[in-house]
């Protein structure tokens, strides 16, 4: 894996883990297949933007 993959997989495990206890906490089931979705799509923009933003 690459460095940018391995960011995003870490930042998206930290957002998934931010994303269950949050529906959880608000009393809603967790879809596991959207949020881990949801998780990815939000570590890949960050990283891209800071990468660009660092350019």
């Amino acid at each position: 894996m690459t460095e940018r993959q391995n960011d995003i997989a870490d930042l998206a495990k930290d957002l998934l883990g931010a994303i269950v206890r949050g529906t959880l906490a608000a009393g809603a089931s967790v879809d596991p297949d959207r949020s881990a979705e949801l998780a990815v799509r939000c570590a890949t923009a960050l990283v891209d933007r800071l990468a660009a933003e660092g350019e």
